[in-house]
């Protein structure tokens, strides 16, 4: 997952995807791919925030979401004697992770309303303890 694409791999259908990561650009693939996207188990790749939106999008579309931990899935990776890296593998080996472990993965829910309050006042908290400490 990219900051202005997402890389989208089917492992039933072999098919790959490229799309816009925007509400537009996420919503359209959704609309087109409902059916598979009701029966699959989509795994989303953490990327400092950048699949947040992906993620809310399909969890409101009732579809089956695990955002895995990149530190899992480039062991995986690792594991499967994989050592090309592009994102057309990487989706690919993404979608095989999330297919292979799904029965011990957490599925994606948002964070609650207090949840995102905490967030944000202990990354201002942060901030504010970086600044203090600056010379």
């Amino acid at each position: 997952m990219a900051k202005e694409k997402l890389d989208i791999h089917c492992l039933e259908t072999r098919e790959d995807f490229q799309i816009e990561n925007s509400k537009k650009g996420i919503n359209a693939f959704a609309r087109k791919h409902n059916k598979m996207l009701m029966q699959a188990y989509i795994t989303v790749d953490t990327t400092g925030g950048y699949e947040h939106l992906c993620c809310t999008l399909l969890y409101e579309k009732a579809c089956t979401v695990h955002q895995a931990h990149s530190f899992w899935v480039k062991n995986f990776i690792r594991s499967m004697g994989q050592e090309a890296k592009t994102d057309r593998l990487d989706a690919m080996m993404l979608a095989r992770y999330g297919f292979e472990r799904k029965d011990k993965l957490r599925i994606y829910a948002p964070a609650s309303q207090n949840q995102q309050v905490l967030k944000s006042l202990q990354m201002r908290r942060e901030e504010l303890v970086k600044i203090q400490s600056s010379p």
